[in-house]
């Protein structure tokens, strides 16, 4: 076998074990020690097995149950992962770090978890001989087959090994009828400790390994693993963030874009995706029957400067993007200023911020999209609407250009928007979800060649015999 065991039986010298520990081989051990060696310098999952029956065989039968373990060795992390399942009933686990010359408790009675253990079974505080300052951030992540736990270090390269005790006072909430994958870039005390948190909780517990870009069995309550497999895990697929994108609606006052902003919002969210609204109008006061302004918001805008308003919005859309936590952000951007056209310096400051734009507007719609491209020429937009109080509604899918009606806001609190009217929300949703967004030229081409098919439909309709 390539994996070489050294046990130490508590109240024995350490023996061999001191090239694995590091300490005088004469040195009494009051705890349990099992160090070992991989021959040839590197193992394969395979090999698992045979390391099992090993440890049950010539490893458990000569530890003192009553006393706390030390594991010490070069490996991999699953290898760590299930020599501690193996030992998990011992009244303490401890991970040796020869920077400690102690071991780090990953597994026992309140108060000891964290702490430092030495060979003479005294418990200490485990104080790394250099500041480290990092935090543990553990992710659980749930896919159909399969949850993972992504664990990483943040904040500073090193953590001590007291983050454990802040993390005995949370819950993992694992669902049992799933394996689960530990994952990370994490030091070996952590990942033990991950392990025997995880292992009983789960139809299977693997490690994930990216030499061998999938995970391995290292424990499982389910004939469909087998300990040492290697199951494919595609890592960077569950751990994606949502690729949050930012729409803002534009266009001149009382022309119904917070009406439509809704009605976008609800037709994204029929079709799946998860959204939110932000206010963007930063001089028009917040309108009673806004549904994303209630009354607090109102007295908190009452209070704010212009300025501390602009900074408000600026900084809930970068949050809201930056948290991939919902598809899309809905912004109401505010109509122009009379004198200061109608891309003034906050809307610029705002506009700069989205990735796409919906103008829906009664009237100078070449105008809005003029002066974004002289002032936000990297805004992209999803369609341009006339917005009339009556008619029919429709929506020219090649054009991205088309006509809302009733964009009223008691037709919308009484659920009497016109069906054409939600139907071409619908379209509009098609295409904020299709992320296939025009550029300001090409939206100024194409919107234009829209006004002409209408106009010259128009006039045929017209001199159409009655």
């Amino acid at each position: 076998m390539n994996v070489e065991f050294c046990v130490v039986r508590a109240g024995e010298h350490v023996g061999a074990c001191h090239r694995v520990l590091g300490v005088p081989a004469d040195a009494k051990a009051e705890v349990n020690v099992v160090a070992w060696n991989i021959k040839t310098g590197v193992m394969s999952p395979g090999e698992l097995g045979e390391v099992e029956e090993a440890v049950r065989r010539e490893v458990l039968p000569k530890l003192d149950t009553t006393k706390p373990v030390v594991l010490s060795g070069r490996g991999p992390l699953w290898l760590y992962a299930q020599l501690a399942h193996h030992v998990h009933f011992l009244p303490a686990v401890a991970v040796w770090d020869p920077r400690l010359a102690r071991g780090v408790v990953v597994s026992g009675p309140a108060g000891y978890v964290g702490r430092a253990l030495g060979l003479d079974a005294s418990v200490s505080e485990a104080k790394l001989p250099f500041e480290a300052k990092g935090e543990v951030s553990a992710r659980l992540v749930e896919s159909p087959d399969v949850q993972l736990l992504h664990v990483e270090v943040v904040g500073d390269k090193f953590a001590e090994p007291r983050v454990l005790e802040r993390l005995e006072r949370e819950e993992l909430k694992v669902k049992g009828d799933k394996p689960v994958i530990l994952e990370g870039a994490m030091p070996v005390w952590l990942a033990t400790y991950y392990a025997l948190k995880l292992v009983h909780k789960a139809k299977a517990l693997l490690v994930y390994d990216p030499r061998l870009v999938g995970a391995v069995v290292v424990a499982t309550h389910s004939p469909e693993y087998k300990v040492g497999d290697v199951v494919e895990a595609d890592v960077e697929q569950l751990l994606r963030k949502k690729e949050t994108a930012v729409i803002g609606v534009v266009g001149h006052p009382n022309s119904g874009k917070s009406v439509f902003l809704h009605l976008l919002s609800a037709e994204l969210r029929r079709k799946g995706y998860t959204t939110i609204t932000q206010e963007g109008d930063l001089t028009a006061p917040t309108q009673e029957w806004s549904l994303h302004a209630p009354e607090v918001r109102k007295e908190l805008k009452k209070e704010m400067s212009p300025e501390e308003r602009l900074n408000w919005v600026v900084e809930s859309l970068e949050r809201a993007r930056s948290s991939g936590a919902v598809d899309f952000v809905l912004v109401d951007v505010g109509g122009g200023k009379p004198g200061e056209g109608l891309v003034t310096r906050e809307n610029a400051a705002i506009l700069s911020r989205v990735d796409a734009v919906v103008v829906v507007s009664r009237e100078g719609w070449l105008d809005w999209l003029r002066e974004m491209k002289l002032y936000t020429p990297n805004v992209k937009v999803v369609a341009v609407l006339e917005s009339k109080l009556s008619g029919t509604a429709e929506y020219d899918d090649t054009a991205r250009a088309g006509v809302v009606v009733g964009l009223d806001r008691e037709l919308y609190r009484s659920g009497l928007i016109p069906h054409s009217t939600l139907a071409v929300a619908s379209s509009v949703a098609d295409a904020v979800a299709s992320k296939r967004y025009l550029s300001l030229d090409e939206s100024i081409a194409s919107y234009t060649a829209y006004r002409a098919r209408r106009k010259a439909r128009e006039e045929e309709q017209n001199l159409a015999p009655a």
